[in-house]
């Protein structure tokens, strides 16, 4: 017993395993929230839901023009938090009060009049500014070590999801009570790492940091902004192409694989603050490890989804199984793209994986739009896979041209001695 209370002490004092077991509570948490959703609204009701969500949470990213990598690299660095987390409100208002106009041309036309969409999306464009904030001051508090409250993120905004949903079922769910609950958790979970990590803005701003934050931010952003493009086109394009029905299907199928992704977050964002202080080697290892658990994890998960889906979801979502499944298998590659994208980052190389990115856009794009007409869902997904493949080849590339000049192999295949870089604590 004395091994294991060790065991389990040596492993919760590293903040990667901490994170990877806040994750995974997260990932339970967030099934039972998927799939409350799914009972309470239907393919339908969900999709209403997505129309507004999906390019809400992409725009909300979009907004923060690449300061939480700023801002996260220089709390790395030494810089004081308080400082860090003023600039940061500064500069998020700067960015919702730039966003404004076009944001409201969005919602004219990606939504209609009287719609539970529009609300939502109105409401979703107030709040981002906020959100822009919560996000760099979360960058502040990881890059600081401040895992704390990173952690209790990583699950706390499911927790409190799955109880509001409880809530709402009890007294009558609807499109607009659940969104507008998926609203509060995102701010909840954006806001948390930064309270409870001292990243609190009564420092003094200052006009160099504030410079150099945009200056460092606009580098990587375009980068940045394609390569999220890229993960979530599929799901943008079917909010305008597909029917309620079949955008339903999709943003729950979206929304389950999307839980494996936290594994990779929850090792990059500590990988990062290693390599800024000179940890280079550790990169194939990293990757690979992330690589192969998701191959695994998806896998396991695509396997169960005959028995899962009707006793989880519903047997009306028995039509998304498929999707589903290229869905999960393609967070491996796009899991060693988040690995990747970081170490990048961390070398002061944002704005690096660009081109790729750009390449790996346009061949989702092209892909959702020629196939989903005749072959549906699973070919939009295809589509991701496709697109994260190309991403994945491209950061490799880069990853070896910037960050360590290890082997090819080295990303591809896990080796002994990568990896056991990767575990020094």
């Amino acid at each position: 017993m004395s091994v294991l209370v060790e065991v389990a002490r040596r492993l919760t004092a590293r903040a990667d395993a901490r994170l990877v077991v806040a994750n995974l509570v997260g990932v339970g948490l967030g099934l039972v929230s998927a799939a409350l959703q799914a009972r309470a609204l239907g393919p339908t009701g969900r999709g209403e839901i997505a129309v507004a969500i999906a390019p809400a949470t992409v725009i909300a990213i979009l907004m923060g023009f690449g300061l939480p990598d700023y801002f996260g690299r220089r709390s790395a660095q030494g810089a004081d938090r308080r400082v860090l987390a003023s600039v940061s409100g500064v500069l998020a208002l700067v960015s919702g009060l730039v966003c404004a106009l076009p944001y409201l041309f969005f919602v004219g036309f990606q939504t209609d009049p009287g719609t539970v969409s529009r609300v939502l999306l109105i409401v979703y464009a107030a709040v981002s500014p906020v959100v822009v904030y919560g996000s760099c001051t979360s960058a502040v508090a990881a890059g600081h070590g401040a895992w704390r409250g990173v952690v209790l993120a990583r699950f706390l905004p499911q927790l409190v999801m799955v109880a509001g949903l409880v809530v709402l079922i009890a007294v009558g769910p609807s499109p607009l009570s659940v969104g507008l609950l998926l609203i509060a958790t995102t701010l909840l979970g954006s806001l948390l790492p930064g309270v409870l990590g001292g990243a609190l803005p009564t420092g003094r701003a200052t006009i160099a940091e504030a410079v150099a934050a945009v200056r460092f931010g606009l580098r990587g952003w375009p980068a940045g902004s394609v390569a999220l493009l890229n993960q979530r086109i599929d799901l943008l394009l079917l909010s305008v192409l597909a029917t309620s029905y079949d955008l339903g299907l999709y943003a729950v199928a979206t929304t389950l694989a999307a839980t494996l992704n936290g594994v990779s977050v929850s090792i990059a964002i500590p990988l990062r603050n290693r390599i800024v202080r000179g940890e280079r080697d550790i990169v194939p290892g990293a990757s690979t490890a992330v690589l192969g658990l998701l191959l695994v994890a998806g896998g396991v998960v695509a396997a169960a989804l005959p028995l899962l889906i009707p006793l989880v979801l519903g047997a009306d979502f028995l039509p998304a199984q498929g999707a589903m499944t290229v869905l999960l298998l393609a967070q491996a590659p796009l899991g060693a793209v988040i690995v990747l994208t970081q170490s990048l980052i961390a070398v002061g190389r944002p704005g690096a994986p660009l081109v790729g990115e750009a390449l790996a856009l346009v061949v989702t794009v092209v892909l959702v739009l020629v196939a989903y007409p005749v072959y549906g869902i699973v070919a939009a997904a295809l589509a991701n896979l496709a697109g994260n493949l190309v991403s994945w080849s491209v950061l490799v590339h880069l990853a070896r041209r910037h960050v360590t000049r290890a082997p090819v192999l080295s990303f591809v295949v896990p080796s002994r001695r990568s990896i056991a870089a990767l575990r020094e604590s």
